[in-house]
């Protein structure tokens, strides 16, 4: 049975408007589907960048906790001056010998680290032909004006000399053995005494800071 031309006529007008509805829905699913796409893309990316953040912050926090480690660990062994080689060992000899001096080694008595340090320095020195009396003890109880007027720092080692700066003449075997003792400690103060007679230097060996 054929519909009447009347209801063919509807029934195709609707299907054209199926057609045009189906063809605008087939659009924005389109369009919404490649704007959720970007859309989830740039999410994933800004996840990606804070993971990488986070990653990098978390290997910064390590090493940071690494290097406190290391340092602790290094606080608890004892003080000793340290060398790249033998050879290296040699040629900073060599380097001292040329200028003997007269050193004066003094450390913090009843302290048993500072006191080998003390012996390793002196070793060392008497090796490059140095005049060095056996290290000296400073009272334990010394008040902090006593260690001030030996111009020494209140811990850690204080290297005095006549000379108010090495830094015109870094060959010279006070800006020499300071250089050693900076690399093997980290630091190491540098305090001038005009009453010093020349080559001569005094070692002040306190606790460890």
């Amino acid at each position: 049975m054929w519909p009447s031309e009347d209801w063919a006529s509807r029934l195709s007008d609707w299907a054209n408007i199926g057609l045009i509805a189906s063809l605008i829905a087939g659009v924005v699913s389109t369009f919404l589907l490649v704007w959720m796409g970007n859309v989830k893309e740039a999410y994933l990316k800004t996840h990606l960048q804070q993971s990488t953040i986070d990653l990098e912050k978390q290997k910064g926090e390590t090493a940071k906790a690494q290097a406190e480690v290391l340092r602790l660990q290094k606080q608890r062994l004892p003080r000793t001056l340290e060398f790249e080689s033998n050879d290296s060992l040699q040629a900073l000899i060599a380097s001292l010998k040329r200028t003997p001096f007269t050193a004066e080694i003094s450390y913090k008595k009843g302290d048993g680290e500072a006191s080998w340090f003390a012996e390793q320095i002196r070793g060392l020195l008497l090796s490059a032909g140095w005049t060095v009396p056996h290290p000296t003890p400073i009272p334990e109880d010394m008040s902090a004006h006593a260690v001030e007027k030996l111009k020494a720092q209140p811990d850690g080692v204080t290297v005095i000399t006549k000379r108010s700066s090495d830094k015109d003449k870094p060959d010279a075997p006070e800006a020499i053995l300071t250089n050693l003792l900076s690399k093997s400690l980290g630091s190491v103060a540098l305090s001038p005494d005009a009453n010093l007679p020349d080559n001569f230097l005094r070692i002040i060996i306190l606790q460890k800071p």
